[in-house]
């Protein structure tokens, strides 16, 4: 189209669109403005096609379950992989079950298979962070998302603040419960760098916004039955859980048979 109104031929309209000589800058700035005018947008998975070294690959390992929670980072990923998809990327996913269940052998397929980069939920940082160091070593760029490995080399790390999360969490809950409270915190694995933080900033704030209180971790808890466990002895006591945990935690309240009081707050 762009050829007809300016009445060129074709590989003068690539020349000028791509910046390529052959062409005087005359019949370059009209095409241009010819572009500009009926808003062309150049055929990125055409342009992917032809130029091979567009093409690269990402390997995505993130959790499954909690799916209230993951689905939302995957549905963000997928998105992303439907519009990189024009430019040539290539997305392979190695999802493990849930965090920290297989996500160094997951991590270690990743590196082997020539991926150029890849998303990872780390949780277990400490042993994932020399496989960290040495992909990115390799050239392999490592982006974090939601829980971190603060201790190794990755390129970047894409999440909320953990320990200014548990703080806001930790001073809401001061201002619910009376002077005095007890709160039991329900983490999913204290571990897990953002686990471990959001606990700290919640035990942290809780007690400066309530006069006299408490805010006590109850440890990693791994599974339904040690649940039960602690909020059996927490009963009576307020209960804040992190997300990742707290879709479980109803079912042990119910198998513990204690009540939950919710509260909900207009924005």
């Amino acid at each position: 189209m762009i050829a007809e109104l300016a009445k060129v031929s074709i590989g003068t309209v690539d020349r000028a669109l791509h910046g390529r000589d052959g062409i005087n800058e005359s019949t370059r700035e009209r095409i241009l403005q010819i572009a500009r005018q009926i808003s062309y947008t150049p055929n990125l998975a055409a342009r992917a096609l032809s130029v091979s070294k567009a093409s690269f690959r990402i390997g995505v390992c993130m959790p499954r379950e909690i799916h209230f929670f993951y689905d939302q980072l995957w549905s963000g990923v997928l998105d992303e992989v439907r519009r990189a998809a024009q430019l040539g990327a290539q997305f392979i996913n190695r999802p493990v079950r849930a965090l920290g269940e297989g996500d160094n052998k997951a991590f270690k397929e990743l590196a082997k298979s020539g991926v150029n980069g890849i998303i990872l939920t780390a949780g277990n940082p400490q042993r994932l962070t020399p496989l960290i160091d040495d992909a990115e070593e390799r050239g392999i760029r490592v982006v974090c998302v939601s829980t971190d490995a603060p201790e190794s080399r990755r390129s970047s790390i894409v999440c909320v603040e953990p320990w200014l999360n548990g703080r806001l969490a930790g001073e809401l809950m001061g201002k619910f419960v009376p002077p005095g409270s007890k709160v039991a915190v329900v983490a999913g694995m204290l571990n897990t760098e953002d686990h471990r933080k959001k606990t700290d900033g919640f035990s942290e704030a809780f007690p400066q916004h309530c006069p006299g209180g408490i805010g006590a971790p109850c440890g990693q808890v791994l599974g339904c039955p040690r649940k039960v466990q602690i909020l059996s002895v927490a009963s009576g006591e307020r209960i804040c859980s992190n997300l990742q945990a707290c879709c479980s935690i109803s079912d042990s309240l119910s198998m513990a048979r204690l009540s939950v009081k919710s509260r909900s707050a207009n924005r």
